[in-house]
Order: structure tokens, then C-alpha cells, then sequence
């Protein structure tokens, strides 16, 4: 039977590269059409550093073999935050980056285990 480090090391990395994906097609969406999301400058302000906070923690889910439950929590808090502020920032529920608080649900359900 697998133990629950790896398979929590390998939930990590895959949230943490479609975290980078999902930021990339934000910041490509914001510069190529910033019309589409009702987009102000404090939103182009958001995305970017999004991005790179995205590619931060891809660097550290590859790094770390088991990531503490806190951590997880913290990071966790840190993205419904961003996020948070990401869509405040353009149309709000009719933003096309509403799909964010998608992915976070989906991450909660991979991380904290309703999905099994």
C-alpha cells in the first residue's frame, strides 16, 4: 500500500503546475485583450505578480517531498486571497477570472481529501 507523503508530494506538484498554466492564460488574457475582463490597471497589477508567486510555488512543490497540513492551509488562504482580489479587481462573478475559485475548490478537494 502507497503512503499518503507521496501521493500528498504528487498532489502538490500537479496543483502547483496547473496553478502556473491557469496564471500564464491570466496574463495573457490580460495584455491581449484587456477590454474582455472590464480591466483596470490594479488588475494588470494582480496578474503579474500571481504569476510569479504561481512559479514560486512550483519551484517549491518540486522541492519539498511532504508538505506539512499547515502549509497547505497557508497556501491554501494565500490563493482564495489573491484570487480574491483578482476578480474584485475586474467584473467580479461575471470575470472570466471567476474561474480561479473553481480551480481552488478543486484543489481543496485533492488536499484535504473529499475527493477520495
Amino acid at each position: 500500500m502507497q503512503s499518503e507523503q507521496p501521493t500528498r508530494a504528487r498532489v502538490g506538484r500537479l496543483i502547483a503546475t496547473c496553478r502556473v498554466v491557469l496564471a500564464a492564460f491570466a496574463v495573457i488574457a490580460v495584455f491581449v485583450d484587456p477590454d474582455m475582463a472590464g480591466m483596470t490597471e490594479k488588475a494588470r497589477l494582480i496578474v503579474v505578480p500571481i504569476m510569479v508567486y504561481a512559479f514560486a510555488l512550483l519551484g517549491v512543490a518540486w522541492n519539498i517531498h511532504a508538505p506539512s497540513r499547515r502549509f497547505l492551509v497557508v497556501i491554501h488562504t494565500l490563493d482564495f486571497t489573491l484570487y480574491t482580489v483578482m476578480v474584485f479587481l475586474t467584473r467580479g462573478a461575471a470575470s472570466p477570472f471567476f474561474v480561479f475559485f473553481l480551480f481552488l475548490v478543486f484543489c481543496a478537494m485533492l488536499r484535504f481529501g473529499t475527493a477520495r
